[in-house]
């Protein structure tokens, strides 16, 4: 009875049989396509350009992360939690606390990740976010050392010969294609899984237009047929390629005694807002209000002589009411610019109106104290939400809805009467000028495109949400240093105004996982992951049993 117990004792189980080389081997493979996908999201973390298309390794990742967490589970099954490890010896305590703190991070990093492909939104998937990176980057130091450090156990599986290992190594490497080919697919029909290419489908940003000029406002027709850019001089296309140019006449470098555009940029004489209003166009500058009967046309002065226009609106239901927010205050044409009045009552810095904007039949103004709308029978503006410092209002698809954007409250959007204050952005971009060391908000503008928000001028240069300002999270690098102040969307394609010109960034059009999608992954990932293990866990390799795992 005694020697049946005795025999039975010696038979190793299932688990215990699995090679801890191999399974180790296969660890180390699937991390590193794991963190070499992951690189893009750092990247772009970092502001940095990346080589690759983000829907590209979006599924990947996923999938690596899934059958690499089958191969965690089996590794700890095989190993087990104590000092000692079943048929390894010279096993040192310090070895296993290593091994045990790589358990935590690991778990971290595929439970994060888990969770972040949950619809999660605000604080805590920014939260999400930063945990995954973060216990990412933390476990790269101890998994570099461990894979050094227990190199010879994977060794027999990289470079002996085929016939001294007979059919393991063959039958291990073709566990490791099994378990990886999925990839393939993956990378051939991606998917925008994550937010990153949920709302870009290039790799970084590119100079594309008007190269070495100054351009301060971005627009695109009442059609979407025009792109309009303004700073140095006013620009359109049609086409993204050819442009038209049109100068007012104290920016007019051929006019006799004039200055040269690049000294009038240096004093401040750019054009800061434009509007549009039928076929008739209007610039506001620190020289004051010009327009042009049409796109293309020469500009002439229509009034504020020496007198700064900060923002236009035009009346989408009448073109020949026009709004001007002055450095003499809030000014009215009801007749397209040849007659005004000053509309200031009721604002508590009229002269400080940052922003003017229609929303529907609704005007609204801010002086930087709050957002006040006009209201016509009381002949005075009334203060409608205390949001300070806004300096640019967006209007939504639909016309109604409107978005005031402060570096100080962040972003509030009116949507049926009602303002609701949205996660904010980030912090805004400040540099210091001059020598009296006067502190400028870079913060611009938004352009929007359904749920999509992408806001201009934060620390991280452009920063956009897929979710209605939900969730936040940087867009491609490569504007660094170009301080992004405007932007629009204009064929496909997120246009950036910045003082070296006009960037551009291909848009997100990859579809969407759908639960099909998300079956068909989990069950390959999980199915090859347990086949790849039973296939590849290989029994020891002889002469390798007194090595440490």
């Amino acid at each position: 009875m005694s020697s049946a117990r005795a025999g039975s004792a010696q038979v190793p189980s299932p688990v215990a049989r699995l090679a801890v080389g191999a399974l180790g081997l296969s660890l180390v493979i699937l991390v590193c396509v794991a963190w070499g996908t992951g690189l893009v999201y750092l990247a772009t973390r970092l502001g940095l350009p990346v080589p690759v298309r983000p829907a590209l390794v979006d599924g990947v990742h996923i999938y690596s992360g899934l059958v690499g967490g089958v191969f965690v589970v089996a590794k700890v099954l095989r190993v087990g939690l104590r000092h000692r490890v079943p048929g390894v010896a010279e096993v040192q305590p310090w070895q296993r606390w290593i091994s045990w703190a790589l358990l935590v991070l690991y778990a971290a990093v595929v439970v994060s990740g888990v969770l972040l492909v949950l619809p999660l939104s605000g604080q805590t998937y920014g939260n999400l976010v930063d945990l995954h990176l973060l216990t990412s980057v933390w476990a790269l130091l101890p998994t570099t050392w461990h894979v050094w450090h227990y190199r010879r156990r994977a060794m027999p599986y990289l470079g002996a010969p085929w016939r001294r290992l007979g059919g393991h190594s063959g039958r291990y490497w073709l566990a490791v294609a099994i378990a990886l080919a999925p990839s393939v697919v993956l990378v051939v029909a991606p998917r925008a899984v994550s937010q990153l290419p949920q709302l870009q489908q290039g790799t970084s940003w590119t100079l594309t237009a008007l190269p070495g000029h100054y351009v301060d406002a971005l627009m695109t027709s009442a059609d979407g047929s025009e792109l309009i850019a303004a700073g140095d001089a006013l620009y359109a296309t049609r086409d993204g390629v050819s442009w038209t140019r049109a100068v007012p006449p104290a920016l007019d470098p051929s006019a006799e005694g004039q200055l040269s555009p690049a000294l009038d940029i240096a004093d401040g004489h750019v054009i800061h807002a434009v509007a549009l209003g039928g076929d008739a166009v209007y610039v506001g500058t620190n020289a004051g209000l010009f327009g042009a009967a049409d796109l293309g046309q020469p500009l002439r002065q229509l009034a504020f002589d020496r007198n700064a226009v900060r923002s236009l609106a035009i009346d989408p239901s009448n073109p020949a009411a026009l709004w001007a927010a002055s450095a003499s205050g809030p000014m009215f044409s009801p007749d397209a610019g040849r007659t005004w009045t000053r509309l200031a009552n009721g604002l508590v810095h009229p002269t400080e109106v940052a922003a003017i904007a229609y929303a529907g039949e609704r005007i609204f103004a801010s002086d930087r104290t709050g957002v006040f709308e006009w209201a016509a029978p009381s002949h005075a503006w009334q203060r409608r939400t205390p949001q300070l410092q806004v300096v640019a209002f967006a209007v939504a698809e639909d016309g109604v809805q409107l978005y005031a954007f402060s570096p100080v409250d962040g972003i509030e959007l009116l949507q049926r009467d009602r303002w609701t204050r949205l996660s904010n952005p980030g912090q805004p971009h400040l540099h210091v000028a001059g020598n009296g060391g006067h502190i400028h908000v870079d913060l611009g503008g938004l352009a929007m495109a359904g749920d999509r928000i992408y806001a201009a001028g934060t620390q991280e240069g452009i920063t956009a949400s897929p979710d209605g300002g939900q969730t936040w999270t940087q867009v491609a690098g490569g504007l660094a240093g170009a301080g992004p102040m405007q932007l629009a969307i204009f064929q496909g394609h997120l246009w950036a105004a910045t003082s070296r010109g006009l960037y551009r960034l291909p848009l997100g059009h990859d579809p969407a996982p759908t639960p099909p999608w998300w079956a068909a992954v989990i069950a390959t990932a999980l199915g090859l992951g347990l086949g790849s293990v039973a296939l590849g866990g290989l029994p020891r390799v002889p002469g390798s049993a007194r090595r440490p795992v």
